[in-house]
């Protein structure tokens, strides 16, 4: 029987994929064997097969596939070899029964998760009407020229041009003595995001042109320049979180014209990107004065997976599983709190606290800016029911969005789910590492702007609109 190239390109992956973790797990010294590390590895084999299948698939299954990534890097390799060594990045005890009801937390969302991804249909959920609606030039332009002009305002309430290229760490401690934490989320938001999601909303309406055979001017790409110019700076790796640099690399690269080897470059750079180079990409997250050949004559792969906090998923859902332990469930109260993020404390004294902050307070971290993976989120709130549910309704959700935007491609549709789409594949891991709380605080700003550059402006509006663009640029909008 004749093997077809994909085919092989499939069970090459799947070997490589399982290879990875067993060749890492040799550069622990004192091995350690226990239950958790089989149901961990049963994990790596489940991810390994679904991400194996993308090498083979030229479809447009973006969401599907850095879930997998996400879960066989951080719930997977990370803590097969945290496991196998017995060193975690947080300090922590753990029984054996903790640690592999823990693992079997994970196994069993994603058993849900894909059981649910399969009960979609052809003839599932229809493209909701706000999500359909064609993005329209003139409000792409208002966004992009509004964004841009807004700039200088949020970089002045946020301390001056300076603070763009500060070191994270001490970009927050400056900027806590004159705000709380809301309110530095909601400054940067307003300072960043606009501009890059009006830049996606122009590549996605270029590249539906272009598929059509029309051509944009010359404006329009000064525009796209310009927008791209400022979104690699307010954006920049120095002063922002990592996973939303990450996501806008992600969301770029989504956007771009797909062909059969997108899926392979995408998958593979992932992955190899999430062992090798994220570690080392908080290089300047402390100073300015580092050295990257100093930090990786002292690090090693091995190294990052078990001591660097990054890596800190599994650890987080066995905190959670032991916090339930002593203090019951939440009962849905963390949920509601995500949800309602954008209702202010003073109104609601007894808001929740974020999740990773929670559970890190209660064990008595000094750090409690912790991540709280979506399996932990459900977990806190409702238990194994919860994850159950939680993720059977999400693996519908992740398989219709892929379905939506493969539809979306085939149809050369520049829609606000052409934008949103992209978006997510990539956010997808901050959401996913959580907390949750933050992780939608985060994403609502770039719904929101997606959803402006889709409003029919009157004729009067469009053409002072133009007109405005005109004198900018000299030229006119296609």
């Amino acid at each position: 029987m004749q093997v077809s190239n994909s085919s092989m390109w499939g069970y090459s992956a799947f070997v490589f994929f399982l290879a990875i973790p067993l060749f890492l797990l040799l550069g622990v010294s004192d091995l350690q064997f226990n239950i958790a590390m089989t149901i961990v590895f049963i994990v790596i084999i489940f991810s390994s097969y679904r991400l194996s299948k993308f090498f083979s698939s030229p479809k447009h299954q973006i969401v599907t596939s850095t879930f997998w990534v996400f879960v066989y890097i951080f719930l997977g390799v990370s803590p097969f070899i945290q496991l196998g060594s017995d060193r975690f990045p947080w300090p922590g005890y753990y029984d054996e029964a903790l640690i592999a009801k823990s693992a079997l937390v994970v196994l069993v969302g994603l058993f849900a998760f894909d059981f649910g991804a399969h009960q979609y249909s052809s003839r599932g959920l229809a493209i909701p009407k706000l999500l359909k609606r064609p993005l329209n030039k003139s409000a792409i332009y208002l966004v992009s020229i509004s964004a841009l002009v807004s700039v200088p305002f949020f970089l002045q309430r946020l301390g001056g041009i300076d603070i763009l290229f500060m070191p994270r760490l001490e970009r927050t401690r400056i900027l806590m003595l004159a705000y709380d934490l809301p309110e530095i989320l909601l400054l940067s938001n307003f300072l960043s995001t606009p501009v890059y999601v009006a830049l996606i909303a122009v590549l996605v309406k270029w590249f539906s042109l272009k598929r059509k055979n029309m051509k944009m001017t010359l404006g329009w790409k000064l525009l796209i320049f310009i927008l791209f110019l400022f979104t690699i700076i307010l954006n920049n790796p120095i002063s922002n979180p990592r996973l939303r640099v990450g996501t806008i690399l992600l969301s770029f690269f989504f956007v771009l014209p797909w062909r059969r080897w997108s899926s392979r470059v995408m998958v593979g750079g992932l992955v190899v990107g999430m062992l090798v180079v994220f570690p080392f990409t908080d290089l300047f997250r402390v100073g300015l004065d580092v050295s990257l050949i100093g930090r990786l004559e002292e690090s090693s792969v091995v190294r990052e997976l078990t001591e660097n906090g990054d890596y800190d998923a599994f650890q987080m859902v066995a905190n959670t599983v032991a916090f339930t332990e002593n203090a019951g469930y939440q009962v849905g109260q963390q949920l509601v709190g995500a949800g309602l993020f954008w209702v202010p404390r003073a109104i609601w004294p007894s808001k929740p606290i974020p999740t990773g902050q929670m559970i890190g307070e209660q064990v008595g971290y000094g750090f409690t800016n912790l991540s709280a993976p979506l399996w932990a989120e459900f977990y806190i709130d409702g238990g194994f029911i919860l994850v159950i549910l939680g993720f059977f309704g999400y693996g519908y959700l992740v398989r219709t969005l892929d379905s939506w935007y493969a539809y979306s491609c085939s149809q050369s549709a520049s829609w606000v789910l052409s934008i949103m789409v992209p978006i997510y594949a990539g956010y997808q891991f901050f959401l996913l590492r959580g907390a949750l709380m933050p992780a939608i605080a985060y994403f609502a700003p770039m719904l929101l702007v997606a959803l402006i550059c889709s409003i029919p402006l009157s004729g009067k509006a469009s053409a002072r609109i133009l007109n405005d663009r005109a004198r900018i640029t000299g030229q006119h909008l296609p």
